[in-house]
Formats: C-alpha cells, structure tokens, sequence
C-alpha cells in the first residue's frame, strides 16, 4: 500500500483504492504552545537529521521540544509525563547550548556523560512560562539558513520561558562539573 492514497498493490497484484488522507492524523492542538506542535516536530527532526550538520542541530530540537513540554512526550492524546530525566537534560541542554555556546554535538556528549554520573534527577524548581515561539514557528521558516537561525531562536526563547529553574540548572551543571574533577 502507499501513503499517497492512490492505492497500491495488495499480496495477489490487485490493485486497492485507499482513502486519501489515510496516513495523516486529525490535527491535534497542544495545550501546552496552541498549535499542531507534535506533526511539526516530526518535519522538523527529518529536515535536521537529514542535514547532516557537524554540529548536530538536532540535539537542540530534542531539547527545546522537551522543555517546551514539560517532559511530556508523545501525542496529545497519548501524553504521558516523562522522568524527571528528560527535563533536566533538556533544561542542561538548552543551558549549555544557550548560555555556554555549545553545539548540539557537545550537548549529546553531555547527556551521555551526565546519564553515565546521575540515574535520577530532582524535579526542577519553578515552572515555566508559555515560550514566545514554537516548533511550528521554526517549521514556518524558510528551509536553509533562516531555519537554522529560527531554530536557535526558539531554543532561546525556551530557555527563557523556564527562567524560575535557571539557578537550579546552573547548580545542576556545577554539581555535575564538581564531580568530573
């Protein structure tokens, strides 16, 4: 069968009719930034995987994606909250890329290093406000260097939105820095 909806071919070589449409999900709005975020990410992360950047922007979607929601992770319908893991990788994420300058690169590099020191993570302190742009916003951006650079953006404006937790994730990473020595 294809996902054009034109039909395909079933196992004896009949050609089948398929509804258009088939393979697309309703539009599902998320609560947390008011727009189709989940079918936007999915764009978003083939048009970074397929850059095949150095400097793996991809890792700064992961993160962005994981601090806009909260830890949340997978459909609207289908949510369900993530391990306190998954926010604080993505707020060390956000603060290495953001404040530190690090490439998507070195944030995996960290994560991976991070998981090999801590199992669990404590629950960052503060809440987050609503980020002044979403995944939908990069997705809107001209594919090349203005959505790299909206990808950034965003990157910024979510770290921005979890301004309560900075100090705890800047503690976290000097705790993790301490230990390294």
């Amino acid at each position: 069968m294809t996902a054009s909806g034109t039909g395909g071919q079933t196992n004896r070589g009949h050609r089948q009719r398929l509804p258009a449409g088939l393979f697309r999900h309703p539009m599902e709005i998320c609560p947390t930034c008011g727009c189709d975020c989940a079918e936007a990410l999915s764009e978003l992360s083939a048009y970074t995987l397929s850059r095949g950047d150095s400097g793996f922007m991809h890792q700064h979607v992961v993160d962005a994606y994981g601090a806009q929601h909260g830890g949340f992770q997978g459909r609207v319908r289908e949510r369900r909250t993530a391990s306190n893991i998954g926010i604080a990788f993505s707020l060390l994420g956000l603060y290495l890329a953001i404040e530190k300058g690090c490439t998507g690169r070195q944030v995996q590099r960290a994560h991976m290093a991070l998981g090999r020191w801590r199992k669990q993570y404590p629950v960052p302190e503060g809440s987050p406000s609503r980020a002044a742009l979403t995944v939908s916003d990069v997705m809107q951006a001209e594919p090349g260097a203005a959505r790299d650079q909206m990808l950034q953006r965003w990157a910024a404006s979510v770290w921005e939105s979890w301004k309560p937790a900075h100090a705890w994730t800047r503690a976290l990473w000097n705790e993790f820095e301490r230990g390294q020595r």
